[in-house]
């Protein structure tokens, strides 16, 4: 994977919902200088995912935050081909989008999906990091801050414990590892039934 074109380049495909909310990770003052990638694999937030070719729109990896840009797609039926294939393309993508979350919640990272209509009406840094803060306030029962001032977002867990950075830390080192091992063990498999395939050629 190209972790230099995931973060600074877009594809030429890249829709403007997506290159939206990418300009604001890149550009505004709280997000500038966070770790952001886009198109970033689902296998590598969890290795127990069961595809390897799925990826998230957005993370910020520093914040454990996962941002997906939905169109509209994802709710409506979009008239592709007749009726029927309408409505089966609309639930496979439903589908995908509700394992796609649950992968990144059991991986403890917040999950936030932006409908188009949040996107295109305009949406601001500051109401995306208010969007990320309302998920953790809800996930860990956290109470709402009073002084208007805007606060970083706290990673999973006690939110302001020594203990839950050391624990992401952790956490996230140990999801690099197994994802390694998962495609050592992929490439093991694959050397392995070549050589089988080459011994019956041979014989």
């Amino acid at each position: 994977m190209k972790s230099a074109r995931l973060r600074y380049s877009y594809r030429k495909s890249a829709s403007s919902l997506h290159r939206t909310i990418g300009n604001i990770l890149r550009t505004h003052e709280l997000f500038k200088n966070l770790q952001c990638f886009q198109e970033y694999p689902v296998k590598r937030i969890n290795p127990k995912y069961k595809s390897s070719r799925e990826k998230f729109d957005w993370i910020i990896l520093d914040w454990s935050v996962i941002i997906e840009c939905h169109g509209a797609w994802h709710y409506e039926k979009i008239p592709w081909g007749n009726q029927t294939e309408a409505t089966v393309k609309l639930q496979k993508q439903q589908q995908s989008d509700e394992a796609k979350k649950q992968a990144a919640l059991n991986a403890n990272w917040t999950y936030i999906a932006l409908t188009y209509q949040e996107i295109e009406s305009g949406i601001t840094g500051e109401q995306l990091l208010e969007r990320i803060q309302d998920h953790r306030r809800l996930v860990f029962k956290l109470p709402r801050e009073n002084s208007g001032k805007k606060s970083i977002p706290e990673p999973p867990g006690s939110p302001r414990s020594l203990e839950a950075l050391q624990g992401l830390a952790q956490n996230r080192k140990r999801t690099a590892r197994e994802y390694k091992k998962l495609q050592y063990r992929k490439l093991k498999e694959l050397k392995k039934q070549w050589k089988l395939k080459k011994q019956e050629l041979d014989s």
